[in-house]
C-alpha cells in the first residue's frame, strides 16, 4: 500500500503564538493597572481588556495546541487523501485537482463528483466553514501547500499517483 504522511509547518504557528502571547501579556498589564487604579478606571475600559485578553488567551491556546499535535496534516495514499478536520476523499469521488492561488497562498483543491453529499457528512460549523469556500467560487476542499512542511514531497506524492493538477492563476 501506498501512502505518504505530511506535517504542517511549526515555524509560523510558533511565532504567531509568541505574538499573540505578547498582546495578550501587554492586555493583562492594563487589565491589571485598571484594578489597581494606576488607570483612569472605567467599566468600558475594564471590560474591553478582559475581552481581549480572554480572546488572545483562547487563540493562543488553540494555536499553541496545533503547533504541539503530532497529528499530520496530509496522508496521500493510494486509496485516496485524508486532510485534518476533513477526513479521507476516497480518489473515486475525486473528478480532478486543480491548483491555484488565493491572497498569496498556493493550494491544491479538490473537485468532486459529489460535493454537497460529501459535506453533509461533515459537523455543521465544518460543513458551513467549507461552503463558504465554494460562496467564493473555490473547490470547498483544499489543501494549503505552503502551510506543509514538505511541499515539494506532497507534490511529488501526488504525481507518484499519477494526480494530474489543473493549473490556473487564481481561483475560478
Amino acid at each position: 500500500m501506498y501512502e505518504k504522511v505530511f506535517y504542517r509547518s511549526k515555524k509560523g504557528l510558533i511565532l504567531f503564538t509568541i505574538l499573540l502571547l505578547a498582546l495578550d501579556t501587554v492586555f493583562l498589564i492594563k487589565l491589571i493597572g485598571l484594578l489597581m487604579g494606576a488607570e483612569t478606571f472605567a467599566m468600558v475600559n475594564l471590560f474591553a481588556y478582559l475581552a481581549g485578553l480572554v480572546i488572545l488567551s483562547v487563540f493562543s491556546l488553540v494555536l499553541l495546541k496545533k503547533a504541539v499535535s503530532k497529528e499530520p496534516d496530509v496522508i496521500v495514499s493510494d486509496k485516496g487523501i485524508t486532510i485534518h478536520g476533513v477526513g479521507l476523499v476516497p480518489w473515486t469521488e475525486v473528478e480532478g485537482c486543480l491548483e491555484y492561488s488565493s491572497k498569496g497562498q498556493r493550494l491544491i483543491g479538490l473537485i468532486l463528483y459529489n460535493e454537497e453529499k460529501y459535506l453533509a457528512t461533515l459537523p455543521p460549523v465544518k460543513r458551513n466553514m467549507l461552503e463558504s469556500h465554494k460562496e467564493k467560487g473555490e473547490p470547498a476542499i483544499k489543501v494549503p501547500i505552503n502551510s506543509l512542511k514538505d511541499k515539494k514531497g506532497f507534490l511529488e506524492a501526488l504525481n507518484e499517483l499519477n494526480v494530474t493538477l489543473d493549473k490556473r492563476s487564481s481561483a475560478q
